[in-house]
């Protein structure tokens, strides 16, 4: 292997890693970039080439339109957080009935809270097991997923993409980062109140610098 093939090769390789969007996609650009700059070697122009696109991330930054996009709007936000989220409405539903036969059989206060607060007192094993599997799904779950193919399965059907603020994959750690307020129960509302604001951003995800776009085909 050539120094020329060894750079090119080591630079398509971290340009893919940071495209935003499934392996595929991301295979595909690397490819597209592999052959950009093997045609630049043949005409000698290489160096000059790399110079102009600077680094692997400038370059994926320059060439995406998606650090520029608008964020998506409220309404498909939520349907795409309904449907990812559907566990957590079947275990509300559950804790509800639940409530509900302890009232009957016991008095007190009927509280339900949507999503449900992974502690709650007197709610027993079942509580526990069912709000464990659920956040599993929407937090871990849900975050390794969307920060290796940048949507989700909510996501996808609505056609959004997580991306950070300069439109590279914001990979999987703040994926899963920008999904800790679930912890809150229904505390999580109060995150979902910056997408009020004209940035139409939820407060974790200025936090992790991430944003959802509207899902657009790269070419």
């Amino acid at each position: 292997m050539t120094d020329e093939q060894r750079i090119i090769d080591d630079y398509a390789r971290e340009y893919e890693g940071l495209l935003a969007g499934s392996p595929d996609e991301r295979a595909r650009g690397g490819r597209e970039m592999a052959g950009y700059l093997q045609d630049a070697a043949e005409a000698g122009e290489l160096a000059e080439t790399l110079r102009r696109l600077g680094s692997p991330r400038a370059a994926v930054t320059a060439m995406s339109k998606q650090g520029s996009a608008p964020t998506a709007p409220l309404g498909a936000r939520f349907d795409a957080a309904l449907r990812d989220h559907a566990p957590l409405l079947v275990v509300t539903v559950v804790l509800m009935l639940q409530q509900v036969l302890r009232q009957l059989d016991e008095g007190g206060p009927l509280m339900i809270f949507f999503p449900p607060p992974p502690y709650q007192p007197g709610g027993g094993l079942l509580h526990a097991i069912l709000m464990t599997l659920a956040l599993t799904w929407s937090i871990v779950a849900l975050g390794v997923i969307e920060g290796r193919t940048g949507t989700t399965p909510g996501k996808r059907r609505a056609g959004l993409r997580v991306v950070d603020d300069t439109g590279v994959r914001a990979g999987t750690s703040r994926c899963v980062l920008r999904r800790l307020s679930l912890l809150g129960g229904p505390l999580v509302w109060l995150d979902w109140a910056g997408v009020l604001g004209d940035g139409r951003r939820r407060f974790s995800d200025r936090l992790t610098r991430t944003k959802v776009i509207t899902l657009t085909e790269e070419r």
